[in-house]
């Protein structure tokens, strides 16, 4: 449950951070911005449906509400020094197909809820280029990248467990996001 939550949306503020701070090296940095505050505020709300859909005995709305202002107000704290870095890299496994946000998207398509803020956190998530203090990337980040060079459709499907056909919607939206924020982050 946590990568579902907590997880998710720290990769989410990491991924829609660098993509619209991209020299930012902390977490607490990008949040300084109000309207990207809001997007991932947004975000976590829109996966908190989700949440509240699939569990409705364990969750409320207040609940959740809760805890993604208290995220919010963690993830703006200096003193944790959380770097894009750090919360963002190792893109295989966070954008996989049971995990953050990939998983989010398969259980609001499962429940018939909208997922659009989350597709494009993970639409976000392939722009994802951040290195730590040193310069470095992630050394499977580098093969992450081989397979995005390939297209978005096929991080889709062979990290994300979309189906060509079944997901074609999903992939079809992803398609255009990419193609979006290619043209604005290059």
């Amino acid at each position: 449950m946590k990568k579902f939550t907590d997880k998710n949306w720290q990769a989410t503020a990491a991924y829609l951070g660098y993509l619209t701070h991209p020299t930012s090296a902390l977490l607490y940095e990008v949040l300084s911005d109000s309207q990207l505050k809001e997007d991932v505020r947004n975000t976590m709300l829109q996966a908190a449906d989700i949440l509240l859909k699939k569990y409705p005995d364990e969750f409320t709305l207040e609940l959740l509400t809760d805890h993604i202002d208290d995220l919010l107000k963690r993830f703006q704290n200096k003193a944790l020094g959380d770097t894009i870095f750090r919360v963002g890299c190792d893109l295989q496994r966070k954008l996989g197909a049971e995990d953050r946000l990939a998983g989010a998207i398969h259980h609001a398509r499962e429940l018939k809820l909208t997922y659009h803020l989350i597709l494009k956190a993970l639409v976000s998530g392939c722009h994802f280029n951040a290195t730590d203090e040193a310069g470095n990337r992630l050394p499977a980040d580098g093969e992450f990248r081989d397979i995005y060079s390939k297209g978005i459709k096929a991080v889709l499907t062979s990290i994300c467990g979309f189906d060509e056909i079944a997901d074609f919607e999903v992939i079809s939206e992803a398609i255009a996001l990419d193609n979006l924020l290619s043209a604005y982050t290059y």
